[in-house]
């Protein structure tokens, strides 16, 4: 059967997609592969090395797939394990947060607060641990640890009662930012606590959104981020949640100055948006995205001029 030059170059043309895409797969499939050599390698051989080469692979594979949750939880569970079985607890924290906060509904949930809770104790974040542990007693009282169980008497009073105190001290001795800057970061770590120890409550959505506005006075911008994409994801139907896709926008074309991401933002926020009373404000700076404050005045001085002289001749007719 013969073909014209034209079929040729198509199928050849197909021939290399679909090598391509065979490629892609087996590179894909052979991060997980290499993953189970690694873990299989540490079974044989728990040294150090060994396990530092698997959860910097680990890190790597998250980090290629982080937009394919089923293909990472199995991974982000593994690596936790092993970096608390070989006594890793930074590298753990790093595993189970993440682990914990996109996947709340999974049964392991608890095991993994608790660790978690433990974890931070270990790490001298006791402020973390008690807002942690409280939330699981409340919810698990199976769940019981001595140093926890000391460390949480503490403070006598609910999860959210712990919060809001050290919410209350975020004005004590203040900088010149108005605020404590050490109160301040430990308040966003347990509001962020709270919400990952209660991601259904309504509370939770509140303490995030206040903890990003602590975190952006502050200056300390990619946390504040963090917590926007987390409230985007996990709280669309807060009421507040489109203020933070607004806030996130402004903070990209101000401070950070990533126009690109702040435009995709800002029309993300149209989108979602298109009749919030903020979406005036967001097509203008869209529309003048780039543009420095003394441009963007000017501009509205002349739109107020043009828009005065409009009056004064409707006024004369």
């Amino acid at each position: 059967m013969k073909f014209s030059i034209s079929s040729n170059i198509i199928l050849a043309f197909i021939s290399v997609c679909l090598f391509a895409s065979a490629c892609k797969s087996d590179s894909s499939a052979g991060s997980d592969d290499e993953l189970g050599k690694l873990e299989a390698a540490i079974v044989g051989d728990p040294s150090a090395e060994n396990v530092k080469t698997y959860l910097e692979k680990a890190k790597d594979f998250i980090t290629k797939n982080k937009e394919d949750k089923s293909a990472i939880k199995p991974v982000l569970q593994k690596a936790s394990d092993i970096s608390l079985k070989h006594n890793q607890p930074f590298s753990a924290i790093s595993f189970l947060m993440p682990l914990i906060k996109d996947f709340p509904n999974d049964s392991g949930k608890n095991k993994n607060l608790l660790d978690l809770a433990k974890l931070m104790q270990t790490v001298k974040k006791d402020h973390v641990a008690i807002s942690l542990y409280k939330s699981l007693q409340r919810s698990n009282q199976s769940f019981e640890d001595k140093a926890l169980d000391q460390l949480a008497s503490s403070f006598d009073g609910t999860a959210e009662a712990y919060v809001d105190t050290i919410m209350v001290n975020i004005f004590t001795d203040p900088n010149e930012f108005g605020l404590n800057k050490d109160n301040s970061l430990k308040f966003v770590d347990v509001a962020e606590a709270y919400a990952l120890a209660n991601p259904n409550s309504d509370q939770s959505a509140q303490y995030l959104y206040k903890a990003a506005e602590v975190s952006r006075s502050i200056r300390t911008f990619p946390k504040t981020l963090t917590i926007y994409d987390w409230m985007i994801e996990s709280y669309p139907n807060y009421s507040k949640t489109p203020t933070v896709v607004f806030l996130k926008g402004f903070l990209l074309d101000n401070e950070l100055k990533n126009l690109d991401l702040a435009k995709q933002t800002y029309e993300t926020f149209i989108d979602r948006y298109p009749e919030h009373e903020l979406a005036s404000h967001v097509k203008f700076l869209i529309e003048n995205i780039g543009k420095t404050d003394e441009e963007i005045l000017e501009l509205i001085t002349k739109k107020d001029g043009v828009a005065n002289t409009a009056d004064s001749s409707n006024e004369k007719k």
